[in-house]
């Protein structure tokens, strides 16, 4: 947090020595009134494949805002690669979302959202998140196009945030994820 808004920072992986890929991130959001906020991401990504195929690398950039219409509930929509930027010669998608979120209780959140790639269908969430007990929480989740369902366990410790999580796909089967993050 700052005077004027809140800043972060993101680091995201994927690969091994042969292939892989980095993104990494700065954002700034900011709350305007009780029942609006904005925020903007640029992003830079990398990719590397061994041998000739060497190395890309490119910026991208997104922008999102958050309303809080009535209390418990929030809409928000954001644009991810607005500028359409390539990573080489591969288009990076361009991905317009929507979504809600509504709080029943201290313990219950559920979330809708609709995803859509400029050259592809919508795709559909919905996920639910129970706080089990006060340091941990599980989390479920569906989606469309292909159909995955999902499903994690968070662990909230004052400011620092672990999450556990597998996503089973049609063809893929489970993938796992993880992520840490710490609030200032």
């Amino acid at each position: 947090p700052t005077k004027t808004g809140t800043l972060a920072a993101t680091f995201d992986y994927y690969g091994f020595t042969s292939y892989n890929e980095m993104k990494a991130g700065l954002a700034f959001g900011r709350t305007f009134t009780e029942y609006f906020s904005a925020g903007v991401k640029l992003n830079y990504h990398y990719t590397q494949i061994a041998g000739e195929y060497g190395s890309e690398d490119a910026v991208t950039f997104e922008v999102g805002i958050l309303s809080k219409p009535i209390d418990n509930l929030f809409v928000g929509v954001s644009v991810y690669n607005p500028s359409q930027s390539k990573l080489g010669a591969e288009p990076i998608p361009t991905i317009y979302k929507a979504g809600i979120g509504y709080i029943f209780s201290e313990k219950v959140l559920l979330a809708i959202e609709t995803e859509k790639d400029l050259n592809e269908k919508a795709i559909f969430k919905t996920g639910l998140d129970y706080q089990l007990i006060s340091l941990v929480s599980i989390q479920a989740g569906i989606s469309t196009n292909p159909s995955n369902y999902s499903f994690g366990v968070g662990i909230h410790y004052t400011d620092i945030n672990l999450h556990i999580g597998f996503l089973k796909h049609q063809t893929l089967g489970f993938t796992p994820s993880f992520s840490l993050s710490y609030g200032f």
